[in-house]
């Protein structure tokens, strides 16, 4: 067996940022490179540009899914030199055209900048896509292959054979099948080494099934009082998974939906891949008997006003109940700003919370019960608003449930296992109970115990097979 080494430059003790680098004396590869989003704060870089020699070096980068936890440093590693290859699946080099744009704009804005327009335009110029359950050879000895990993379209855990040791790196995952998506597969290989995420080790999540019919039947419950809906929203997974919702109970048949955001392009890439292997059985045949190309164009749904705020104060100010689908998912800005404004004062109104709030963000500040906010805008007004329509929080998740996490590890039933994308507790929470059904693996951790502190300064985590 070689002698192969993990580095980590992000994504060990935290959600956020996820880098790992996978080595022996002449290889190199590279899997995901994200930011850290921080609300009302610079983005946190992964710590790769620490390392003053290896990422100049490397063969190639493979990234599993566009979230920017995940894909948001790599334009910048372009910039700063980087000439090999760079893996995905092409459904993931479609979201990355539009989050990229989507990011440059708002580097303007915040003056804060990761990499700059040529090294986006760059990285996906030189992208090389890759089908699911397709082997790529990266150098001699050394092949990778993308699994569907459940997560969010175009999702896919990495399955590396590295001359003949297999190293697994989950991604993000959703074990269980959703309305979307089948749920993230299983390799029939003796792995050596599962890094995966653990991020839910901590959160027990309801029953999905139940929690939607909960959310159809409060929205149908305001409509049918004459009252407005908003659902802020993640506009890549959680947007089209609740407008699919929306459309099977038929809501769009009485009640106007007006969908706006980033969600409106994202949109146009599911209605590309409505297609095996890249969504489910169940919306495909969906939008097969309802004779449509995408959710998005059933009827009486609109699609957005492209950033002109007095179309959206018209239709928000009619009497007529509707809902509204929008970003930004945490409220900390976009759209769903000016719906708020004009259907905060009134108690008949609803407003959904159907994501994680990330401590900091607005959203999080509702959820856990702030009835005065300010909400800003474009033009730079800032306007104070008090809070009397109804507020709910909704537990979905596109990450694995414990026990499908669990599972997960079962089935993979791999040698050793190091634990990515969670907090300290949590991953110290999973580790203790895969040793139950697992009690001979070797579980890599690089905590303190005591402190949770990490072990390395410059790079988080370096582990030898």
């Amino acid at each position: 067996m070689s002698k192969i080494t993990i580095r980590s430059y992000g994504g060990v003790g935290e959600v956020g940022r996820s880098c790992f680098l996978i080595e022996d004396r002449d290889n190199r590869i590279l899997v995901d490179c994200g930011i850290k989003l921080v609300p009302r704060r610079p983005a946190e870089f992964p710590k790769i540009l620490n390392d003053t020699i290896r990422p100049y070096t490397i063969d190639a980068i493979v990234l599993t899914h566009g979230h920017l936890d995940h894909s948001g440093f790599i334009p910048r590693l372009f910039q700063e030199g980087f000439k090999g290859k760079f893996l995905l699946t092409p459904p993931t080099k479609e979201i990355l055209k539009i989050l990229y744009q989507d990011m440059i704009k708002l580097q303007k804005i915040q003056e804060h900048f990761v990499f700059n327009a040529k090294a986006a335009k760059i990285a996906l110029k030189k992208s090389l896509t890759l089908n699911l359950k397709k082997w790529k050879k990266i150098t001699d000895g050394i092949r990778i292959k993308f699994l569907d990993a459940g997560h969010v379209l175009g999702s896919g855990s990495v399955l590396i054979d590295w001359k003949g040791t297999l190293i697994l790196y989950s991604g993000d995952i959703k074990v269980r099948k959703t309305p979307l998506h089948r749920g993230a597969t299983v390799p029939n290989d003796e792995i050596e080494l599962l890094i995966t995420e653990a991020t839910n080790a901590l959160r027990e999540l309801p029953d999905r099934d139940l929690i939607a019919k909960e959310l159809i039947n409060d929205i149908k419950k305001t409509l049918e009082n004459g009252g407005k809906v908003l659902i802020p929203t993640l506009a890549y997974g959680r947007a089209q998974e609740i407008l699919y919702e929306l459309v099977r109970s038929n809501i769009n048949e009485s009640f106007p939906i007006i969908l706006d955001g980033m969600l409106l392009s994202i949109n146009k890439v599911y209605r590309k891949y409505l297609k095996k292997p890249w969504l489910s059985n169940e919306i495909i045949e969906f939008c097969k008997e309802k004779n449509l190309q995408w959710i998005d164009s059933g009827e009486n749904i609109v699609k957005g006003f492209k950033g002109k705020e007095t179309k959206r104060e018209k239709i928000i100010k009619q009497k007529e109940p509707l809902v509204v689908l929008s970003t930004s998912g945490m409220l900390e800005g976009g759209p769903i700003h000016t719906y708020l404004l004009h259907t905060a004062n009134n108690e008949n109104n609803f407003m959904a919370l159907v994501n994680y709030q990330v401590p900091g963000t607005l959203g999080r500040e509702i959820e856990e019960g702030a009835r005065r906010i300010e909400l800003s805008f474009r033009d730079g007004r800032r306007v104070e608003v008090e809070l009397k329509l109804k507020v709910k929080k909704y537990e979905f998740s596109g990450h694995a449930s414990p026990d499908n996490l669990i599972r997960y590890a079962e089935n993979v039933n791999p040698r050793k296992i190091l634990i990515a994308h969670s907090e300290p507790p949590s991953a110290k929470h999973y580790a203790k109970r895969v040793k139950k059904i697992l009690p001979n693996v070797e579980i890599i951790n690089r905590f303190d115990e005591e402190t949770f502190s990490l072990a390395y300064d410059n790079i988080f985590m370096e582990y030898e097979i």
